[in-house]
């Protein structure tokens, strides 16, 4: 009995001795496996954080120009709705010229009277169909600049959402590399 009591004992100790080594080179293993994610997640934080800045000098860029096209009273700066209410306008202004310097009861100042209170009904229409999309949200209601701005805006959010990510996954990383380190360490102690 005292016999198998010693082999035993020895098989656990040669066991415990074979396996230390195996331990030490899967937790190296580990570690060099999360210095890799952790130089792949800075690489891509820095990724993220270059198209950010793009992004921000693009809203920075848009905004400006919107602004210098509505000073300039540029069309690029009015929306398609708002576009078609001014057509609207002018040719009720042309019409109702050409119905003033028209000859009383001639049948071209009559055609003219009609064409003109179309023009009329139309211009209500249009200015309804302009309130009524501008009050929903619509893009017909927004200007190309604005609608390029909006995209901007969004495309900065979406980068400032992507590096905060990315910055919570490094220091995830680094807090795993830290405590595979800490059981490498414990375990050559032993």
């Amino acid at each position: 009995m005292n016999y198998a009591y010693r082999s035993i004992l020895s098989a656990a100790v040669y066991a415990a001795f074979a396996f230390a080594p195996y331990n030490a080179i899967a937790q190296t293993a580990e570690i060099a496996r999360d210095k890799a994610e952790i130089a792949q997640d800075k690489a891509q934080l820095k990724s993220d954080q270059a198209g950010l800045k793009r992004a921000e000098s693009k809203l920075k860029t848009d905004k400006a120009n919107a602004k210098a096209a509505k000073a300039s009273g540029k069309m690029s700066a009015e929306s398609a709705d708002s576009m078609k209410v001014y057509r609207s306008e002018r040719n009720v202004k042309r019409l109702k010229a050409v119905v003033a310097a028209g000859e009383p009861g001639s049948a071209q100042l009559k055609s003219d009277q009609r064409a003109l209170r179309r023009a009329q009904r139309q211009l209500k229409i249009d200015v309804a169909a302009f309130e009524a999309n501008k009050a929903s949200g619509k893009s017909s209601a927004e200007s190309k600049d604005a609608r390029e701005i909006r995209r901007d805006q969004r495309a900065v959010t979406g980068g400032a959402a992507a590096v905060a990510a990315g910055k919570a996954e490094l220091k995830a990383d680094q807090a795993e590399l830290k405590a595979d380190r800490a059981r490498l360490k414990a375990n050559q102690g032993k």
